[in-house]
């Protein structure tokens, strides 16, 4: 999806691309392009919100009756699922169930981009399954919500997250937490995390907590 910021004679159409997306509203601008032709991408992004869907690498990617279930058990398909989200593909979709099926490692990632950021938010259910997600590795530079999820308003359970969480940019305003740096209305249920939260002499921001750093609405924890 593609978003704008306008100039004189020009539009600036930015892609929010997966490896540089950041929480809160920051964008990396991709192209410029004239008025004309942001017509024609507005009519792309309209199709593209009402018919694209990608299931990635998942098994279960494909919507079985009214209950689509994801299975996810690497940390390519769990890097996949966050982009889904972030591009709005499962947006207020709270029919969707996504399951681990073995513990993950993100060692291999130079930090971790939180499920749930950019103005989208996960709103399914995500069933741990028992399972552990490792070395979630977050630096904080800009204000947002920062988790293994940042802004969720459905229900995260069953799930152990260990890693990492590291100021580098101080702000008044930002929620962090291991599970979830934002709910609003959802539910927590049978989680735990092994978390460092490094405010490396800054501000985190207004909230932080072991499992959710800032809870709102009708939800439990």
């Amino acid at each position: 999806v593609f978003f704008y910021a306008s100039t004189t004679d020009r539009e600036i159409c930015c892609d929010k691309q997966f490896a540089t997306l950041e929480c809160g509203d920051q964008y990396v601008p991709a192209y410029c392009i004239t008025k004309a032709e942001k017509l024609r991408v507005d009519s792309q992004n309209e199709q593209l919100v009402q018919e694209e869907r990608s299931p990635g690498p998942h098994k279960g990617g494909e919507k079985v009756s009214e209950q689509p279930i994801l299975q996810i058990g690497t940390a390519e398909e769990l890097c996949a699922f966050a982009k889904d989200i972030n591009k709005g593909w499962y947006h207020g979709e709270n029919d969707l169930t996504v399951k681990l099926t073995a513990d993950i490692d993100l060692g291999g990632l130079d930090q971790w981009v939180p499920i749930g950021c950019g103005g989208h938010f996960f709103s399914g259910v995500f069933d741990g399954c028992g399972h552990t997600v490792r070395n979630v590795t977050i630096k904080k530079d800009y204000p947002g919500s920062y988790g293994l999820f940042g802004f969720c308003t459905g229900t995260i359970e069953n799930l152990t997250v260990t890693g990492s969480i590291t100021c580098v940019e101080g702000d008044d305003h930002s929620a962090v937490g291991g599970i979830a740096g934002l709910v609003v209305g959802g539910h927590i249920e049978n989680c735990k995390t092994d978390i460092i939260i490094d405010s490396n002499r800054l501000s985190l921001g207004m909230y932080a907590g072991g499992i959710v750093g800032n809870v709102q609405g009708h939800s439990t924890v």
